[in-house]
């Protein structure tokens, strides 16, 4: 009667081990699972203010009438480089940068210029003055926050 009782701990000794043994597997599992999630929101959440700088500074490039201006607002995300501005031809310039693992061009019927010149590569937010003068967008820092 004795040993019955010391095998019925021990049993229940083992089965509580067991749980236990499970329930540390699934958190580390669940941990090693986040852990993997959250590394790719980072360039998520990079590609996606890209995304915007891009739109908000060719949305108002192409509203911008002769002699017009307009002051803009754009987040640049860190790891954005090797930008360069290029005659394409024809009259249309050529944007290229790179960001990431994947290079990026975009054609526009009119040049433009970055003051300063590596504008694109200072991440951060910016404050900007888009005027276009003989044909010329000029894009000027006016702050950089």
């Amino acid at each position: 009667m004795a040993s019955s009782g010391r095998a019925r701990k021990a049993q229940s000794s083992i089965e509580f081990m067991v749980w236990i043994s499970l329930a540390m597997l699934m958190a580390i599992a669940s941990i090693s699972a986040f852990g993997v999630g959250f590394s790719q929101i980072r360039p998520a959440a990079g590609n996606m203010e890209l995304q915007a700088m891009l739109t908000t500074l060719f949305a108002n490039a192409d509203s911008i009438g002769e002699g017009g201006t307009r002051i803009a607002r754009f987040t640049i995300p860190p790891g954005l480089g090797n930008s360069s501005v290029e005659e394409a031809g024809a009259g249309w310039h050529a944007m290229s940068f790179s960001y990431g693992n994947a290079t990026y061009n975009r054609t526009f019927p009119y040049e433009v210029v970055f003051a300063p010149r590596n504008l694109l590569e200072i991440p951060g937010e910016h404050v900007v003055r888009m005027s276009r003068n003989g044909g010329v967008l000029i894009v000027e820092e006016i702050r950089h926050a």
